[in-house]
């Protein structure tokens, strides 16, 4: 239940609110990591330097990540290996990992209620941009380096329990109408046709299906309207077109079948997605949680590249989903 902007806070949302959070922690990930866009007229140019970035030696890089579209490729990765793969500096200011740990096993990712919303609340009050990825067990906030310590003290300050004297922490700040509107404005959101699925291998794993993640990534005929691969210390999630992947199981039933096996014990199917642009771009602040908010009570994956952000949500909240979102957002039906 939302509260309006003239009433007082609602002790008992808030409450519930803290609760639902009182299984996350906030982590920091080690090193500085790079950013990398290459527009798909230089994708073939640069395939090696991705082939050896997905299937090559771990020793050189932790984090990587691959987000295609039908412009190009986004890449998210150790600025080491940025540095060994495209040679010198990326140009722009290093970025940061947060890694939000939900500690009960019955809840991952962003499946917890309004968590994503909330958390991008509090660092769009804090004035942080964020880019967020998703996965089936984890949630990463992506920062600016130079703002690191105040997005951890901020999200920390969000997912906290009591003090020690046991006095409640002072409950989550929440976004006025003004800053609410400022964030949607200008927001397109697009809902890509088809379904998406989601699932998870390890390094071992990826070798044994190799070969189908080889066609799928970077063999298939024509642009990809949204392809995911993230891997950190050694867990990968894969977010696939599940047209792309029936297309696999037709043509390559050997490699299907391998990739099929690996993927199963964890395979979630029938996501729908919405590709999300506004004039600040991707990291825009307040326009993750502006969005998010609105479905907060459904299960929420998500994706952000400096251009798109992408919200993934179940087809059977289709119109839920819609309903919740026209009143405040253009939502075009591709």
């Amino acid at each position: 239940m939302k509260k309006r902007a003239n009433e007082a806070p609602d002790a008992a949302v808030s409450a519930r609110r803290r609760h639902d959070l009182s299984t996350l922690s906030v982590f920091t990930y080690h090193g500085p990591l790079a950013m990398h866009f290459i527009p798909l007229s230089q994708t073939a140019a640069l395939l090696p330097a991705l082939l050896s970035a997905v299937f090559g030696s771990r020793v050189r890089h932790s984090v990587f990540s691959l987000c295609s579209n039908t412009e190009g490729s986004f890449l998210l990765l150790d600025e080491t290996l940025h540095r060994e793969l495209f040679g010198g500096s990326c140009g722009v200011a290093p970025w940061s990992c947060l890694y939000i740990h939900e500690a009960s096993s019955e809840r991952s990712g962003a499946e917890v209620s309004g968590a994503l919303s909330l958390l991008c609340d509090q660092l769009a009050a804090a004035q942080v941009p964020v880019l967020n990825v998703c996965t089936l067990a984890r949630n990463f906030m992506i920062v600016k380096s130079a703002l690191s310590d105040v997005a951890v003290s901020t999200l920390r300050s969000a997912v906290e329990g009591p003090t020690p004297n046991g006095n409640p922490s002072a409950p989550p700040a929440e976004p006025t109408m003004t800053t609410k509107a400022a964030a949607a404005a200008g927001v397109r959101l697009q809902l890509l046709r088809g379904l998406h699925c989601i699932g998870s291998l390890s390094v071992e794993q990826l070798k044994e299906c190799s070969h189908a993640v080889l066609h799928l990534l970077f063999l298939r005929k024509g642009a990809h309207a949204f392809t995911h691969f993230f891997e950190m210390a050694g867990e990968i999630s894969l977010t696939l077109e599940e047209d792309a992947l029936k297309a696999l199981e037709q043509a390559e039933p050997t490699s299907a079948k391998a990739l099929s096996s690996a993927l199963q014990p964890r395979l979630s199917r029938g996501w729908r997605v919405l590709d999300i642009t506004a004039p600040a771009g991707g990291d825009g602040i307040g326009i993750l949680g502006a969005v998010c908010r609105p479905l907060a009570k459904l299960p929420l994956m998500n994706f952000s590249t400096l251009d798109h952000t992408y919200v993934l949500f179940p087809e059977a909240h289709l119109d839920e989903a819609l309903k919740k979102l026209k009143p405040s957002f253009d939502v075009v039906l591709e």
